[in-house]
């Protein structure tokens, strides 16, 4: 904490000048919380033509974070069930489960934890019954690998009204 030598001979002026100075910290927004968003990386991924294995998508993850939500877009055979199989393979071990559905559109909550290195994947299991895929998932990255910048109120408040006048 900075420290500060209250100005003035009398009394009145001491006061005079601490009024002006909460005054200043007041206009500052100190007492105010600052929330910061940090937006989730989207990961995505588009198939033209499924290959023959039926392989939708594969991603290194390079950084530890989250994957907090998938959704996976088909044009297939009306009434066709397609099943995906899902991995997230590591060192040790893996995480798998199989997508069984009819709809063309999949939207899924993931809250899967991912560590550097992990590969996932996405293969259909009869990729004749598929002609294309779109694939996106939300990947939040753990905050030891965001970078963080610090500002002071005085700078917050500068570059908020430079964008709020569009400069």
């Amino acid at each position: 904490m900075r420290k500060f030598k209250i100005k003035g001979e009398t009394p009145g002026e001491k006061f005079q000048f601490l009024e002006a100075f909460l005054g200043r910290i007041q206009a500052r927004g100190s007492g105010n919380v600052i929330v910061g968003v940090i937006p989730p990386s989207l990961i995505h991924h588009y198939v033209d033509k499924i290959p023959v294995d039926g392989t939708l998508f594969k991603c290194l993850i390079p950084a530890r974070g989250r994957l907090s939500k998938g959704c996976l877009v088909v044009k297939k055979d009306v009434g066709k069930v397609i099943k995906v199989d899902c991995r997230i393979e590591r060192a040790a071990g893996g995480i798998h489960t199989v997508i069984e559905t009819k709809k063309p559109i999949i939207i899924e909550s993931l809250g899967l934890d991912v560590e550097a290195g992990d590969m996932l994947s996405m293969v259909l299991e009869d990729p004749t019954s598929v002609k294309n895929a779109w694939i996106s998932i939300l990947y939040e990255i753990s905050i030891e690998n965001s970078q963080i910048k610090r500002i002071a109120f005085e700078e917050l408040n500068n570059l908020t009204e430079d964008i709020i006048d569009g400069q």
